[in-house]
């Protein structure tokens, strides 16, 4: 599961506040091979003035599919548990579990930053 993880995702819709709220844009996530369950998850994104921020976190696969993500630096208190619902060549859908800080949710995750289409339910996120 993880090789077909690697390399670069847009976030193309969502149903989670940190992308909705407009304070946080065109997120981006980046996933790096560390060990045979472990991979590096960098999330990208632009804050209210546009500016490029990062969140660097490593994931360690708990089952196929399922897997615990811990921050790094500052971020190491924090977990969450994330899992791939589906997964195709150039789109996945991925569900997370609410954590201390944040509210459980899902994301429609693409390898281009444009998807034909829309899934009910979930807000779409722009890259333009």
């Amino acid at each position: 599961m993880i090789e077909r993880l690697l390399g670069d995702w847009y976030v193309m819709a969502t149903t989670f506040p940190m992308w909705t709220s407009g304070r946080r844009t065109h997120p981006r996530f980046h996933y790096e091979p560390l060990s045979d369950d472990r991979m590096l998850d960098v999330v990208s994104y632009r804050d209210s003035k546009g500016r490029p921020k990062t969140i660097e976190g490593v994931d360690v696969q708990l089952a196929p599919g399922k897997f615990r993500w811990r921050g790094k630096g500052a971020l190491a208190l924090f977990t969450s548990t994330w899992q791939v619902e589906e997964l195709h060549d150039d789109w996945a859908l991925i569900t997370f579990t609410k954590s201390l800080v944040t509210p459980a949710g899902a994301d429609i995750i693409a390898r281009t930053p444009e998807l034909p289409w829309l899934p009910t339910g979930f807000t779409p996120i722009s890259h333009a």
